[in-house]
């Protein structure tokens, strides 16, 4: 009972320490997910001071905050750090407000990217600058996401009225990420992603 007890604050502990600094290092506004912490932390202090009248009360409270425990987790602390990937939510807004939009990166690979665009995206190296521009005049709709640190290299190579329509930090990046696009109507395109910095 005691070593169980023990594992059961440690891992509360964990959870809520892992949260914090995660926050610190990339996952922006997750502080209340290391609330899930304290289920463990009161649980084994709960436990503590039945186990020794009624052993099988505390084997119940130790079964009780384990699955509510699992539940916060997996639940509203799960969503709570994903909502911390800004990287989705720009490349879905860019679709809302284009249907047609052609997606494509530069210099970066991220499975979110794929993924979130639903559709093929064209990845462009480094030894391919000049394709940057053909990548961008070859569709009206056509999008770029940059790492912000390479967006002054390629300013030379954008077609004439390309500019920067969104930007978001997204989690455990050093940088931004610049969506590089067109104007359309003759306003600029945008897609807006609260920026945070780290």
């Amino acid at each position: 009972m005691t070593i169980g007890l023990a594992a059961l604050a440690f891992g509360g502990i964990a959870t809520a320490a892992t949260v914090l600094v995660a926050t610190r290092h990339g996952v922006p506004d997750a502080e209340p997910a290391a609330l899930v912490g304290l289920v463990p932390l009161v649980a084994a202090v709960a436990c503590g001071l039945v186990a020794v009248r009624r052993p099988w009360a505390a084997i119940t409270t130790f079964t009780a905050a384990s699955l509510v425990y699992a539940s916060l987790a997996v639940g509203p602390a799960g969503w709570r750090l994903a909502q911390a990937n800004s990287l989705p939510r720009l490349v879905r807004d860019l679709h809302a407000r284009d249907a047609g939009l052609k997606l494509g990166t530069y210099l970066l690979a991220s499975p979110n990217v794929v993924f979130y665009a639903d559709e093929r995206v064209v990845q462009i190296g480094e030894a391919s600058r000049d394709a940057v521009a053909a990548f961008l005049a070859s569709d009206p709709s056509a999008v770029l996401l940059v790492p912000a640190p390479h967006v002054a290299e390629l300013a030379r190579h954008l077609p004439p009225g390309y500019g920067e329509v969104g930007r978001t930090r997204p989690v455990f990046r050093r940088h931004d990420v610049v969506a590089i696009g067109g104007e359309r109507g003759g306003e600029p395109r945008t897609a807006g992603v609260r920026e945070v910095s780290r």
